[in-house]
């Protein structure tokens, strides 16, 4: 089992109990006018409507027409869905135009620099103009990067590569041999610390150049948005001012998780409590390191503890909610997620493991509020997707719970037990070539799966 499902204890338990979820009952969906909407957003992204100069600040759910363009700024990530369902994820420092169709059935995207990953269920859906060569793409997942001098594609489920080098030139083939570390900057990272961060470009002025917990919030900050080597060169710093500072100990325990290297992560995060045995971000990360070798009770306990210690840290609440409902304790966990919501309603994992408590108990109208809360705090977090994805499928629209779940993948493409429940709902939806390539890449991520 993988980093990534380990990590997500809602779906530890709980998912698999979901699986009543699915119905085959599946709901129209209405012609869309727009040609993309926003479905999350990250850091500063803006748009510039067709035929004018100024940007201005984009938000969730805004809709754009041909010739609108997004930009992406640094340490700033966004997530967009085309009316065929086709989604995209926008890495920073990327600017795109959607542009008039050239043919039938096909949207039209110019990506002037940047990258983006795209998944579509509909191989042809999409034709992509990049300064130096265009690409019908046939596949249904895929990465295109804008060089200086080039083009990239990377095509996932034949883990092969294209470098289209101009208009007109064959492209150059590649094998990759890690071809998910090109999308590491999509992923998603599970908060650790109970406070408000620094931006993720903020600069050290003044005194907070020689404050660690400046170093380590700035490192929560770019984890947040999928910026690890930054991340990592905070902590470095922040470690070069105090060896022992207990969050950016923890922190490293978390990446470490990630890794998939739970000896480190262990280390790392013991490290911490040596120095401080009630630190919250140290007992939260020893939870997820307890998690990862399958230590459920142990990773409860340890968060028993943390929050006995801090009775009002949310985010401490709201992971032992998590806990509680992994080991199937419905009724705790409701009780910890709304005393979580209580001490800090900001926190948005609070709102997604009561959603998922509530949707266990097939209470489906305030599931849905909860999934819809947690996404609003937190546009990039997969998790709230899947569950109103569920959610809605619970309720008889498997059209619209698909195509949650479709976001949730693109928000953590990753997640094996994402991918999973992707492929059951195309399958559900009788998709049966897009369902098997979906368990396909969860048993790649995941060969345990």
């Amino acid at each position: 089992m993988s980093y990534r499902q380990r990590l997500c204890t809602i779906g530890y338990s709980l998912l698999t109990l979901l699986a009543f979820c699915f119905s085959p009952q599946a709901v129209s969906q209405d012609t869309q006018a727009w040609v993309a909407t926003l479905k999350s957003v990250q850091g500063t992204v803006e748009t510039r409507k067709a035929e004018q100069t100024e940007w201005r600040p984009a938000a969730l759910d805004d809709t754009f027409a041909i010739g609108d363009s997004v930009r992406v700024l640094g340490y700033s990530r966004a997530a967009i869905l085309l009316p065929d369902e086709t989604l995209l994820r926008l890495d920073q420092n990327t600017t795109v135009t959607f542009t008039p169709p050239r043919d039938q059935n096909r949207s039209w995207l110019d990506l002037l620099k940047g990258a983006i990953h795209i998944i579509s269920r509909d191989p042809r859906a999409l034709r992509v103009v990049t300064p130096f060569a265009g690409a019908g793409l046939e596949g249904t997942e895929f990465l295109v990067e804008v060089g200086t001098d080039a083009t990239t594609i990377t095509v996932y489920g034949n883990l092969g590569r294209d470098r289209l080098d101009g208009a007109g030139l064959q492209p150059l083939a590649e094998v990759a041999v890690r071809p998910r570390d090109a999308v590491q900057w999509t992923l998603y990272y599970a908060p650790l610390l109970n406070r408000k961060p620094p931006a993720a470009d903020a600069q050290a002025e003044g005194e907070q150049a020689e404050n660690p917990q400046f170093y380590t919030g700035r490192a929560a900050s770019r984890l947040a948005v999928g910026r690890v080597d930054g991340a990592l060169a905070d902590i470095a710093t922040a470690l070069r001012l105090d060896a022992d500072d207990v969050e950016a100990l923890a922190l490293q325990a978390i990446i470490a998780v990630a890794q998939n290297d739970t000896d480190t992560a262990f280390e790392r995060a013991n490290h911490a409590l040596a120095q401080d045995a009630d630190s919250a971000a140290a007992l939260v990360a020893l939870s997820y390191a307890q998690q990862a070798i399958f230590d459920i009770s142990g990773a409860l306990s340890t968060m028993q503890r943390a929050v006995d210690r801090h009775p009002s840290n949310g985010l401490a609440l709201a992971r032992l909610s998590e806990l509680w409902l992994a080991v199937g304790d419905i009724d705790n966990s409701v009780e910890v997620a709304q005393e979580a919501v209580k001490q800090n309603a900001n926190v948005a994992r609070a709102h997604t493991v009561l959603g998922f408590a509530y949707l266990a108990r097939i209470d489906i109208p305030q599931a849905m509020a909860a999934f819809d809360r947690a996404i609003a705090l937190d546009q990039a977090a997969p998790l709230p997707r899947l569950g109103l994805g569920l959610a809605m499928i619970r309720d008889g629209d498997l059209a619209g719970g698909r195509a949650e779940i479709e976001i949730a993948v693109i928000l953590d493409p990753g997640n094996s037990l994402i991918r999973s429940y992707m492929g059951k709902a195309y399958y559900e939806d009788k998709r049966d070539g897009l369902a098997a390539s979906q368990f396909e890449m969860a048993k790649q991520l995941d060969p345990l799966d």
